[in-house]
């Protein structure tokens, strides 16, 4: 980032929609407030399933992704200010024709299935354990409803949104007060 930039941007480094202002504020805690009201539970397995897997499936491939970019950025930086030598062109004995990607090309022209089971078992991990828990929070949201339920509690899905929104505006505030570290 230039310093120019820099100096535009101020000692807060979080973008604008982030920044604790009442709008702001206000607007995240009402729309917190609208979605806890929403049953999760009571839509159909397929809503359901749907809303446990775009998420993680979405994270998987930014994980992959932001693995792939890392990874050609360490080779170039391990490869530079080294020329690379001109490979000879690998022939295949079988047809004796020539291997458009020589065998010593960076890892990134080469097709290494090694390579990619660590980094897909990665995200994988990651994308499992958020459907996981998305799963596992539809599950506390229909145990906390039939809670309230039965102590008779009306209006259980408004005491939950309340209690959401509330939650979240006790977490805007921590994080307003909280030290930056900048």
């Amino acid at each position: 980032m230039t310093a120019d930039a820099e100096r535009h941007r101020g000692a807060r480094s979080s973008p604008a929609l982030l920044r604790l202002t009442p709008a702001a504020t206000i607007l995240r805690t009402a729309a917190t407030i609208g979605l806890g009201m929403i049953p999760m539970h009571r839509l159909p397995r397929a809503v359901q399933a749907g809303a446990a897997l775009a998420p993680a499936i979405a994270l998987t491939g930014i994980i992959v992704a932001a693995q792939r970019r890392t990874g050609t950025e360490d080779e170039d930086e391990t490869t530079a200010g080294h020329p690379a030598p001109a490979p000879a062109p690998a022939t295949d004995p079988a047809t004796d024709t020539v291997d458009p990607v020589p065998a010593d090309a960076p890892s990134s022209q080469r097709k290494d299935p090694t390579r990619w089971v660590p980094l897909l078992a990665f995200s994988g991990t990651m994308g499992a354990a958020l459907a996981g828990a998305v799963l596992a929070g539809i599950r506390m949201d229909r145990a906390i409803e039939m809670a309230l339920r039965r102590r008779e509690v009306p209006a259980p899905r408004l005491i939950i949104g309340l209690a959401s929104g509330a939650v979240s505006l006790g977490m805007d505030v921590i994080e307003n007060r909280a030290p930056t570290s900048r």
